[in-house]
């Protein structure tokens, strides 16, 4: 009985077995479509055999007719870096961007049309691409027109080659430090943007200028708006003392605005707490353009001076060797923005008195005290020789028929001080020292008829003779001699009068904002017709 069952058992075993055997189904595999690259890459071929444009020919010429953005990572990489184009101060919808994520989130390769598609969006995405690379690398405005005086060489150029070879090679993630100019302060800028973009937008807090400074221990109405624009405090609790707290914050609220850091809210400090975030943004934004139309190595080659930081920078071998404050030209006697060669240092320099200080500002002073000249150490010639100034009826004379030309002989009070520093330009002015010393201790030192007087001038002369030059006379040799004398360079370096409302200060590692003193960045702005 029981081997009975035993077989009964066994025979259901493998009935059942055969049974779950045969209830297995074997899936047939359905070969998922593969990205037809060859196909795109003949129509993109064809297509462009056709094609009148020749600005897009000619892109793909160095991809040799094929598809360029060859996979979806170079695709994301590209219109993720076009999305960031705010942080270059251009507006992202003039490269088409909301167009470009439509079209390539409904791409799908089952479609009949997917070829024709997807060379459409290779060659859309490509011109995007183009476009917005010559913008943050050329800018979109002439230098011409803001500056009268301009004279730099034009930026670094590019060949597309170049980039298109960096996405073809699948390094599309490099775009953006391929196109952005070299500039280190570009740089700085861009970070400094995208940080201030990224920001929440808070309350506008309207700065009261009372008329009088507030340091630490005073305690006001006009305190509180300060400490809830710098620490954010609630106003709710009426802190109204001028504290340490408030003290440090505004330290280092001038110093990020380019003034004296002594703690002291003042004339200059009020102007700065009342730019808003709007305002530093239109800030950068001018700058940014402005980097745009000059080449990297000529803001750290040689002398450079930056008119609205009012500061002289000297580099040696791409390296910044020494720094110091300067005065520049006032608002009606602007120094001109220009590139060109210090070629000749003069030691006890003669002041030859320009025409119009001369009938404008000095001819009204002959007129009132017949001492004058004689009081400053000065002479009038005509002709080339020396006329007697008792001589001289002053009265009959203005501004347009003056007929003599001032001279201011050589001393300790001579206009130019101890040296000057000539290079070639058509606006007669220069560098050199002073005998102002004073004016350097001013944060806005924008006094001079467009000459830029130099802080520590002697030094300067001394790291450019010796130091630069190698040359070995010692000054001393040329200051005794008490009259003029001329040295000229052998090393003939750049000088670049450059006009920046952003600056960076090597000697704090930060990027500060200064005042736009001759109105130049208004005109840019209004320009460059902004919309974020």
């Amino acid at each position: 009985m029981k081997k009975t069952l035993f077989y009964i058992t066994l025979v259901l075993i493998v009935l059942s077995c055969k049974s779950k055997k045969e209830m297995v189904q074997v899936t047939p595999q359905i070969k998922a479509p593969t990205f037809p690259k060859e196909g795109i890459n003949h129509f993109i071929d064809s297509t462009l055999q056709l094609s009148k444009d020749s600005s897009l020919t000619q892109l793909y010429n160095f991809s040799n007719n094929k598809l360029i953005w060859k996979n979806d990572s170079s695709v994301e990489h590209a219109l993720k870096w076009i999305s960031e184009a705010c942080y270059h101060g251009l507006n992202v919808q003039k490269y088409q961007l909301d167009s470009l994520h439509n079209i390539w989130n409904k791409l799908e390769l089952s479609d009949s049309n997917f070829i024709a598609n997807r060379a459409s969006f290779d060659y859309s995405l490509t011109t995007a691409v183009q476009s917005l690379g010559r913008d943050i690398r050329y800018g979109k405005l002439n230098a011409e027109a803001y500056y009268k005086s301009w004279n730099f060489n034009k930026p670094e150029s590019y060949s597309d080659s170049t980039w298109v070879d960096l996405v073809v090679n699948n390094k599309a993630t490099e775009l953006n430090l391929f196109f952005s100019p070299k500039h280190k302060l570009y740089h700085h800028i861009y970070a400094e943007l995208k940080d201030l973009l990224n920001q929440p937008e808070g309350e506008t807090i309207q700065i009261i200028d009372p008329k009088f400074t507030l340091r630490q221990g005073d305690s006001n109405r006009y305190v509180l708006p300060i400490k809830q624009r710098l620490l954010n405090i609630d106003t709710s609790k009426h802190l109204m003392a001028f504290d340490a707290e408030l003290h440090d914050a505004v330290v280092l609220f001038q110093k990020k605005h380019g003034l004296t850091a002594d703690g002291i809210i003042g004339k200059n400090t009020y102007y700065y707490l009342n730019w808003d975030k709007q305002k530093h943004i239109e800030i950068l934004l001018a700058n940014q353009e402005k980097l745009r139309w000059i080449p990297a190595q000529q803001l750290n080659d040689g002398v450079v001076v930056n008119i609205p930081s009012m500061q002289l920078d000297i580099y040696r071998a791409d390296s910044l060797f020494s720094t110091r404050r300067v005065v520049v030209g006032k608002y009606d006697n602007q120094t001109p923005i220009l590139r060109s060669r210090l070629s000749y240092i003069v030691f006890n320099p003669c002041w030859t008195v320009p025409y119009s200080i001369a009938s404008k500002s000095m001819l009204p002073r002959l007129k009132k005290d017949s001492l004058y000249l004689q009081k400053h150490n000065m002479f009038i010639s005509q002709g080339g020789k020396e006329v007697v100034a008792d001589s001289v009826d002053f009265n009959q004379y203005n501004s347009t028929n003056f007929p003599f030309t001032i001279f201011q002989r050589t001393d300790a009070n001579n206009a130019l001080g101890a040296v000057k520093f000539m290079f070639h330009n058509n606006y007669s002015v220069y560098l050199h020292d002073t005998p102002s010393k004073r004016l350097f201790s001013k944060d806005i030192r924008a006094f001079s008829h467009g000459c830029v007087r130099v802080q520590n001038a002697k030094q300067m002369a001394e790291e450019l003779l010796f130091d630069i030059d190698g040359q070995t006379v010692p000054h001393s040799y040329y200051y005794k001699k008490g009259f003029p004398v001329k040295v000229h360079l052998k090393n003939r370096l750049m000088l670049n009068l450059v006009y920046f409302t952003c600056w960076y200060d090597e000697s704090d590692n930060q990027l500060k904002y200064y005042k736009d003193i001759y109105g130049k960045d208004y005109k840019i702005i209004r320009d460059l017709n902004l919309d974020f």
